[in-house]
Parts: C-alpha cells; sequence; structure tokens
C-alpha cells in the first residue's frame, strides 16, 4: 500500500485530497497544526492514517515532525505539499520580515521536507512530489508576499524537476484559482466584501470559482498516473481564466 504525506491536511483542499486518497486505498499520513481537527480526521477515516499535529511554521516544531517521521519509520512514497497561503502582515507596502515569513510558509517548509525525503528517493530510484501552488505566480493578482512566493515555488520545482529526473523522481505542481468552499476566505468575502467577490467572480470563464472536488480529482489523476514525461510540469486549474 503506497503512503502518501499531505501536509496542511486538516481542512480545505489538503482534507478533501486526504479522503480522495483514502478512499483509493492510499495509507495517508496528515500533518497540520490543531491535533482535534487531526484526531477527528482519524475517527472519521478509522484505518490507514497517521496523524501529526505539528505547526510547521515553527522551525523546530518542523524539525520533530521530520524525526518522528524518521523515528517512526515511516517512509512516504508521495509527498503532496499543500500548506500555504496569505499571512496578516503581507500586505503592500511589502517588508523584508514579512517576505521572508511567506517565503518559509509557501516555499521553506516543502523545501525542508523535500531535502529530508530525496536522498531516501534517491537511493530506491523513485518518488513522486507535488506541489500546490497558486495561479496568482503567474497573473500576480494577490498579496504581495503570497505572490512572490509562489512565483518562487514555480522557479524550485522546475529546477528540482530537472536535477532529479535522472534517478526516476516525479516532481509536479499544479495552480488552482480561486476555490470556493464553505469557511474559505472566498466563502467570507462573499458576505463581508461582495463586491471584491463578485468583480473577482466576473472574470471568471465559467462564471463560478473552481470546487475542492475538482482540484482534489485532478491531483489523485496525476499522482496516480506517476507518469515521468509530466515531471516539472505546473499545471493550471482556473478554468481557462
Amino acid at each position: 500500500m503506497l503512503k502518501v504525506l499531505i501536509t496542511g491536511a486538516s481542512s480545505g483542499v489538503g482534507l478533501e485530497v486526504a479522503r480522495r486518497f483514502h478512499n483509493e486505498n492510499f495509507y495517508i499520513l496528515l500533518v497540520a497544526r490543531s491535533a482535534d481537527k487531526l484526531l477527528a480526521i482519524k475517527n472519521e477515516l478509522k484505518n490507514n492514517i497517521e496523524v501529526y499535529p505539528f505547526d510547521l511554521m515553527d522551525r523546530n516544531s518542523l524539525h520533530n515532525f521530520l524525526l518522528s517521521l524518521q523515528s517512526d519509520n515511516i517512509l512516504p512514497d508521495i509527498v503532496i505539499h499543500n500548506v500555504g497561503g496569505r499571512l496578516e502582515a503581507d500586505e503592500q507596502p511589502l517588508t523584508y520580515e514579512a517576505l521572508q515569513q511567506s517565503v518559509h510558509l509557501n516555499l521553506g517548509i516543502a523545501v525542508s521536507i523535500n531535502s529530508f525525503l530525496l536522498p531516501f528517493y534517491v537511493k530506491r530510484k523513485k518518488g513522486y512530489i507535488l506541489h500546490i501552488s497558486s495561479d496568482s505566480a503567474t497573473n500576480g493578482e494577490g498579496a504581495p508576499g503570497y505572490v512572490a512566493s509562489k512565483a518562487a515555488l514555480n522557479a524550485y520545482i522546475k529546477s528540482t524537476a530537472r536535477f532529479y529526473a535522472k534517478d526516476n523522481i516525479c516532481i509536479n505542481g499544479v495552480m488552482p484559482g480561486i476555490i470556493e468552499f464553505e469557511g474559505s476566505s472566498w466563502a467570507r468575502k462573499r458576505q463581508i466584501a461582495p463586491k471584491i467577490y463578485y468583480q473577482a467572480l466576473s472574470r471568471q470563464p465559467l462564471q463560478r470559482f473552481a470546487t475542492l472536488q475538482e482540484i482534489s480529482q485532478f491531483i489523485l489523476l496525476l499522482v496516480k498516473a506517476q507518469n515521468m514525461q509530466t515531471t516539472g510540469q505546473i499545471y493550471i486549474l482556473n478554468g481557462g481564466k
């Protein structure tokens, strides 16, 4: 049974991806800040699941998480990097400190986990890593630190995939547009900032935002294929925008 590690797995895209992979008989390893949410997910899914309540923004906690994987002798076959987002201080004019925090959240955590796992993947000559980026990286629509971090993530994906292709390690990215679901930031915007919400909605060719089901379905298909001809590719999922 293949093991898949999903970061930021307690809600939103991470949780939907976790449920979808679990239903496809993957053994899932979930890491997120909230121990209560992770426990609820474990109780819901019942088997073939391990949960790790660590705040990966904290560098000591991130280090301890990697030690936990090592001590549990669990090596994921697949990694899905979902943790990321916009921080409160991420606004114009962007400060260097806010940029550093955003880079750590949206790129640094994934780099740290990859640097731990890649030597094992090289040794076994197999591995799959998927990064969830954002179409903000190419259109510039978003908070400045978030946009810059996701653009850097895309460059990292391309460079790293090229380097490890010879080791049969497939590294991909997906760039979703706006995803709306209950409890999401855009669902809240609909209530508290309807002008911003409907302006964004008017720019969508589909006349709606993406759903969790659409994004998670594509991720599952991509991961299950593990086609080395796709390595280094970053797929835009924004409905033709």
